[in-house]
């Protein structure tokens, strides 16, 4: 099966880092997002390279993965996702820690070869995509994704 939806995608060109963190939710249910800067190579008309801002929870870091590995198995085996728990996830520090090493995740992710026309990477990226733990099932074969209850309940 070829995981790689879109042959006319080409993310090759494109440039991406997290450049900063925000607390959202109210007191005993907040989590951390992270803001992800995007530059394409898609020209603005004006001039310019497109940039987009995307926002992602730890989660759905992992959720990319999960997918990554079920799709594209041994590229992504030495691709590794900083550890999931922590004694106190909302702690500054924890958080500039886990910032940094989601950040070189991006970076080496977009380096591997057979990503570069990944449709799931592409929708990562995509501010058009805000839920991505629900828009990356759609229109997916069930063999290639699982089933829905498999990622259901995960953070």
């Amino acid at each position: 099966i070829d995981f790689n939806l879109s042959s006319n995608l080409d993310l090759s060109n494109w440039t991406v880092g997290i450049s900063n963190t925000e607390l959202q939710g109210e007191w005993i249910r907040q989590y951390v997002v992270y803001v992800i800067d995007v530059k394409t190579d898609n020209k603005k008309p004006g001039g310019g390279w497109e940039r987009m801002v995307v926002k992602r929870r730890f989660s759905e870091f992992v959720m990319l993965q999960k997918r990554l590995r079920k799709f594209h198995g041994s590229s992504m085996s030495n691709l590794q996702l900083p550890q999931r728990r922590a004694m106190n996830p909302l702690n500054n520090e924890f958080i500039t820690y886990r910032k940094r090493e989601l950040g070189i995740y991006l970076q080496k992710l977009m380096k591997i070869d057979s990503l570069q026309h990944s449709e799931l990477v592409f929708k990562f990226l995509s501010s058009s995509c805000d839920d991505f733990n629900k828009i990356g099932l759609i229109g997916m074969p069930k063999q290639a994704i699982g089933s829905a209850g498999e990622f259901a309940g995960k953070m």
